[in-house]
């Protein structure tokens, strides 16, 4: 059976439901007591110019489903506030 869900590189239309998903999680987040992904200081770093730039560098995607926007996936090389080395 096919989901129907596809998944494309995300474009600067689909901006504002990868932020509304985004936000959406945060609260998801307060409202569970897990102590992660704060709003102000998600949407002040993971803003239109950061996302913009992994769009570009087509590393950002988007699931959608009949054209609407339903999940956001971002690929990374590597990020360094995360993860410290280069191993594989």
């Amino acid at each position: 059976m096919r989901s129907g869900v596809k998944i494309v590189l995300a474009k600067e239309n689909d901006m504002n439901a990868i932020h509304d998903i985004l936000i959406e999680r945060c609260k998801w987040f307060i409202d569970n007591n897990i102590n992660q992904w704060k709003i102000n200081r998600y949407s002040n770093k993971y803003n239109n110019d950061y996302f913009l730039k992994q769009m570009k560098e087509n590393f950002l995607y988007v699931a959608k489903i009949k054209n609407i926007v339903v999940g956001v996936m971002l690929l990374k090389k590597r990020d360094e506030e995360y993860w410290d080395n280069d191993n594989n």
